[in-house]
């Protein structure tokens, strides 16, 4: 694309996303965006995909993330065009799906005085920020690049969430006369770290007092990379792997070592999680489902290990041994380079596994 100087705010927004890598947009063009999508008609490299529904455009966002592993965009104007696809956003927040959201807003010197614009809503970022990660205004054409690039690092960082990023009727049709004033850095998403060596040691050590380990593991876990390294340590501990609904797929169904989905009543209640004697659970946040979700008495090992990205789901709804808040892959393979586990223990693993698939289906 084209040099900034002399584009419009909605011009740069476009092109601040194609540079981030954006390439499909899901929307419905409306009075208040129409200068968006003039932008988005003046080029090719972005494509506008038209939704029905508002909501329609916050799932679309929300699968193109989950099937390409990046930003899911969505446009959306004022008032009920955000308010129509907040169930969209909330589905992704407590999905871990990461989207973007761009809305428009009333002219700024207006905003909050309820005059009676159409579309306005006495506190329209105010009604979104309980569904998202971070919520952004521009109110200055020269903050498009760097606000937009920290929105959409914000979404792909950490625990992938939705973002929202609003921009007032005024402000979209704004000429940039000068370069930029970058207000964030171009580093790209947060680079995520690995366990602590203690925590790692500690965690081997656990695994290797077990004799019955088990794996649980959400929707955390979704990346080739990811599946391969758990398969490997899953592998190495002959441990069943028992998946949520989301992280389906982690494991792929056929391998010796895939027990069950924990939607599944009889997995919930079998033999294999009642005498576990050591739980890894990662990328998932143990829902209250499993906890308050009537499966008798299920519950989980004293001796439980925590793998999440957010420290806010550690200790939440069951004690954990050991909490670690780091990034999976890399927490996963140190874990596998220190593990020794003997064969015998392993081998008993692939059986109960296997038991565990026998009791689901005669069930």
């Amino acid at each position: 694309m084209g040099e900034t100087q002399g584009k419009t705010t909605a011009q740069k927004i476009i092109e601040t996303l194609y540079d981030q890598g954006v390439r499909h947009v899901f929307g419905i063009p409306g009075v208040h965006n129409i200068e968006l999508y003039e932008a988005l008609a003046g080029q090719d490299e972005v494509k506008s995909i038209v939704a029905r529904h508002e909501q329609g455009a916050a799932f679309m966002a929300d699968g193109y993330a989950r099937v390409s592993g990046k930003v899911g965009v969505a446009f959306v104007i004022t008032g009920p065009g955000l308010t129509n696809a907040y169930t969209g956003i909330a589905e992704a927040y407590w999905d871990s799906s990461p989207i973007a959201v761009f809305a428009t807003e009333i002219q700024v010197p207006f905003i909050g005085q309820q005059k009676g614009f159409i579309h306005e809503l006495p506190d329209q970022k105010g009604i979104i920020e309980g569904v998202v990660k971070r919520a952004i205004r521009i109110t200055e054409p020269e903050q498009v690049e760097g606000l937009t690039r920290e929105a959409l690092d914000s979404a792909i960082s950490g625990r992938q969430r939705p973002v929202y990023i609003e921009t007032p009727l005024d402000v979209l049709p704004a000429l940039i006369n000068d370069q930029d004033v970058f207000s964030g850095s171009k580093s790209g998403p947060d680079e995520l770290s690995g366990a602590e060596s203690k925590d790692v040691k500690r965690a081997v050590s656990l695994l290797q007092q077990g004799k019955r380990p088990v794996i649980y593991v959400g929707g955390g876990i979704k990346t080739e990379v990811e599946c391969q390294t758990l398969i490997h340590l899953a592998e190495q501990l002959g441990a069943p792997v028992v998946t949520t609904v989301k992280g389906k797929g982690g494991v792929p169904y056929d391998h010796p070592l895939f027990a069950g989905v924990s939607w599944a009543k009889e997995i919930m209640e079998s033999d294999l999680l009642k005498n576990a004697d050591v739980l890894l659970a990662v990328g998932t946040r143990l829902s209250a489902r499993l906890k308050y979700g009537g499966y008798g008495d299920f519950s989980l090992p004293e001796r439980l290990i925590h793998i999440d990205v957010d420290s806010n789901v550690i200790n939440q709804n069951f004690p954990t041994e050991l909490g670690i808040c780091a990034d999976a892959v890399k927490t996963m393979d140190a874990i596998s380079q220190q593990i020794e586990v003997d064969e015998g223990t392993r081998n008993e693993g692939f059986k109960r596994a296997e038991f565990a698939k026998t009791q689901v289906n005669a069930s």
